[in-house]
């Protein structure tokens, strides 16, 4: 898009907004976005020139002329300055995030949040999380100090009170619990209530009872075990049952393996962190990012893509991770310029915002 265009498109749309009436009682958007690239993630339109959101919520994805009629004199236009919008991208495995806490450890949940957000980042699994952790990260959110949603993978000592109490999402929806890390190396603890150690068969029909879910660490020598323990727990689980485990995996896994374990409905991940240099290879696709990434946290309608009704998540580069991935030079050039979580801006800081026109 040429510059002449881009400015003709921000002139129509400013003109909208001080011309039109809003007094239809429609819905309007009280945010716009445009002048860039925008990938939606959604494989039935999955380029836009135009956003719209109303507080948290995606109103209208498309053509930046099919947003005049909905603009009011309020409304915010965002100018992308020609940079690309993507989906908020979601990390699926980050363990840094808990790593090393001591008596200060909301400052650093809070410090590491933001390392994490300036590369890109809206959504973190973090691994590896104690219960203690989990309450500190809430309190984090609802004094506006967390800049990503965090989706907490509990380690194994935190199995028993996620399968006494089921899964749980903090007020405003920023960090959710729902998930255990199963090492099956290690032997469970003693069941507190119970004084009981539960086995390994025992922990997977409490975790499908409670909808919890379980990401498995496992020797590849272990895997076919473990594949037959998940297939029996699966046949005897509910016909609504939805558990989307995950599996760490080598890469000493044969294809095989994995093909078995895909045909479960299993996800097998790679294991180690996720990088932000991850996204840059000639394999890589949009949605182990975003839509897929959001399926395995069981948020496949709220996040993963830009598509109305779904929270306003996303990240702004100041260039085309795809049309680069196979050239090293300029993707190396490519950084996070903005992330958006639920509308607002959660990278760099506020005062460090895009140029909004109409305020």
């Amino acid at each position: 898009m040429s510059i002449l265009q881009r400015m003709t498109q921000l002139i129509t749309v400013l003109v909208a907004v001080f011309y039109i009436s809003a007094c239809s009682g429609e819905k309007r958007p009280d945010t716009i976005y445009i002048g860039g690239r925008i990938y939606t993630g959604n494989p039935e339109a999955p380029i836009a020139e135009a956003v719209g959101t109303i507080k948290a919520r995606i109103v209208y994805v498309g053509d930046a002329n099919g947003i005049v009629g909905d603009t009011h004199p309020t409304t915010k236009l965002v100018d992308l300055n020609g940079q690309v919008m993507y989906p908020g991208l979601i990390n699926t495995h980050t363990g840094a995030l808990v790593e090393g806490l001591d008596d200060t450890a909301g400052s650093q949940i809070e410090a590491a949040a933001i390392e994490y957000a300036k590369m890109g980042w809206t959504t973190l699994h973090a691994f590896n999380v104690v219960p203690e952790n989990v309450r500190i990260m809430e309190d984090l959110a609802m004094s506006g100090k967390l800049p990503v949603r965090i989706y907490n993978v509990l380690n194994q000592a935190g199995f028993e009170s996620l399968v006494s109490y089921g899964p749980g999402v903090s007020p405003g929806g920023l960090v959710e619990t729902r998930t255990v890390l199963i090492d099956t190396a290690q032997p469970f603890d003693q069941f507190v209530e119970t004084g009981e150690t539960p086995s390994l068969e025992e922990a997977m029909k409490l975790a499908l009872k409670s909808h919890v879910q379980l990401v498995f660490k496992v020797q590849t020598i272990e895997f076919d075990q473990l594949l037959d323990n998940i297939e029996i727990a699966f046949h005897d689980a509910l016909p609504d049952a939805d558990p989307r485990w995950r599996i760490l995996a080598d890469d000493a896994l044969s294809p095989a393996l994995i093909e078995r374990a895909k045909s479960l409905g299993l996800e097998v991940e790679r294991s180690g962190e996720l990088k932000f240099e991850d996204i840059f290879s000639k394999d890589t696709k949009l949605e182990n990012y975003t839509t897929g990434a959001a399926y395995v946290g069981f948020r496949q309608d709220m996040i993963g893509s830009i598509e109305v009704g779904k929270l306003a998540d996303f990240t702004i580069m100041n260039g085309d991770l795809f049309a680069a991935a196979s050239e090293s030079d300029a993707a190396n050039d490519i950084r996070p310029v903005m992330t958006i979580i639920g509308g607002a801006q959660a990278w760099p800081r506020p005062e460090k915002s895009l140029p909004v026109f109409g305020q």
